[in-house]
């Protein structure tokens, strides 16, 4: 199809890529190239004239009406509801229950879901191309195409002076903006391997409708059937894993750590405050719904009445030991990593939480991360996942073995062991059995 070239030099013009179309299509379409002054190697558009059949409904979805008004009718309903069918109820997961059974209706009245078309997004600007990079590339862009009407010399040399200026300019800002970013996160090292995994694997979300995936050998495209079968696959994944591995009899396994608890020292949960459950309310960022639908920025529009009741839900499951049933389901995404897409072994599952686990989650944490840090209990070799830790000083700590062992004339060896699918093969029966055992 393509007759044009699509590489053109000062000395010559070459058409090194070619398209090819069925005979039939061939007489209603057509080949250009889109000259550009970023490469000498051009871009090839081919047009196709025939009409393809579009569905409405794959160009709209359903989001969540969080429109101002809406928000505000929510939080007018709210501030007038009774709680006694909560407070008297000593079960923590009827008595979450009944709390959600309270607000849910309400919010789904208030803030209901509406169809709506999906927007064409904007290919987003790098955040160091500014404006003064702009003005570079136009005043480049302009020379360029003035040098393919004016053939002389002085065109030519303007037009390579103004695009080693972009380069130039553009490096500059890219190595500025980095280094800014990098002094920002100092301390933060989740901050800074964010920034770095963006720059080496960008910043792309691989989520998106699974049309088909491959099981035993037999092609799935019911979109129920691909559900299930993702959800028989994350839920197996560990126990397969961990049939293949032998482990210890749990009734002779050691314990983790030594028990110098002493009665005085023994755990218990202590009620939450309302203060807490405030500034762990303030800080919560995620904004993705989980399977009970409720939307974290309506909830902190009507927090001030809610909170209240729902201090005296968590401090009811910590009293009674026991978590809530309906906070122990996840929406669980297919995350695609790589490969062949029908392949689920190429996928890991993201699991969306209910907004209010995350509260749950947090002030069971605080309790009992300040226990096991107070007593020593965590071995001083553990790097991750506390406070004040992170790799930096792990990759510290190996090099001073390795340098102690230097001094002494040893051979320092070192043995670097990478888990499998680690927090899905935990055995958690063997874990509590060898942890208070």
């Amino acid at each position: 199809m393509n007759r044009l070239p699509s590489r053109i030099t000062e000395h010559s013009a070459t058409l090194i890529d070619n398209v090819f179309l069925p005979a039939n299509l061939v007489p209603d379409s057509y080949c250009d190239i889109m000259i550009h002054p970023g490469s000498d190697h051009l871009p090839v558009s081919c047009t196709i004239k025939q009409r393809i059949p579009t569905c409405e409904k794959s160009r709209r979805k359903l989001i969540r009406d969080l429109r101002p008004a809406n928000l505000h009718e929510f939080r007018e309903q709210i501030s007038v509801i009774s709680w006694e069918k909560v407070y008297e109820e000593p079960d923590p997961s009827r008595a979450f229950n009944n709390f959600l059974g309270i607000i849910t209706p309400i919010f789904e009245s208030a803030c209901p879901l509406k169809l709506t078309r999906k927007k064409e997004r904007d290919i987003p600007r790098k955040p160091w191309i500014d404006d003064e990079v702009v003005e570079a590339i136009n005043a480049r862009n302009a020379c360029f195409f003035k040098s393919l009407n004016d053939s002389s010399e002085e065109s030519k040399n303007e037009y390579i002076r103004q695009r080693n200026l972009v380069n130039k300019l553009r490096r500059s800002k890219k190595k500025k903006y980095y280094i800014e970013k990098f002094n920002e996160q100092k301390g933060d090292m989740r901050g800074t391997w964010q920034t770095i995994n963006g720059v080496i694997k960008g910043t792309g979300k691989h989520y998106g409708l699974i049309n088909a995936i491959t099981v035993e050998g037999v092609t799935l495209t019911d979109k129920q059937q691909i559900a299930d079968e993702f959800g028989k696959f994350f839920s197996g994944i560990g126990s397969r894993i961990r049939e293949d591995t032998s482990h210890g009899d749990p009734a002779k396994s050691d314990t983790l750590f030594e028990d110098n608890r002493g009665e005085h020292h023994k755990f218990q949960f202590e009620k939450a405050s309302i203060e807490e459950l405030t500034k762990i309310v303030k800080n919560l960022k995620s904004n993705a719904a989980g399977i009970d639908g409720l939307n974290l920025k309506a909830f902190k529009v009507v927090s001030v009445y809610l909170l209240p009741c729902l201090l005296y839900l968590v401090n009811l499951s910590l009293e009674v030991g026991q978590f809530p049933e309906a906070l122990k389901q996840a929406k669980v995404l297919p995350l695609f990593k790589s490969g062949n897409k029908q392949d689920m072994t190429n996928y890991r599952p993201i699991s969306l939480l209910p907004l209010f686990s995350k509260i749950y989650e947090k002030i069971v944490h605080r309790q009992l991360y300040e226990y096991l840090d107070k007593l020593g209990i965590l071995s001083e070799s553990q790097f991750g996942f506390r406070t004040k830790h992170s790799t930096v000083h792990a990759a510290y700590h190996l090099m001073e073995c390795v340098n102690s062992a230097l001094e002494r004339n040893l051979i320092p060896l070192t043995v670097f062991i990478d888990f499998k699918k680690a927090f899905d093969t935990v055995d958690f029966n063997l874990l509590l059995s060898s942890s208070f055992s």
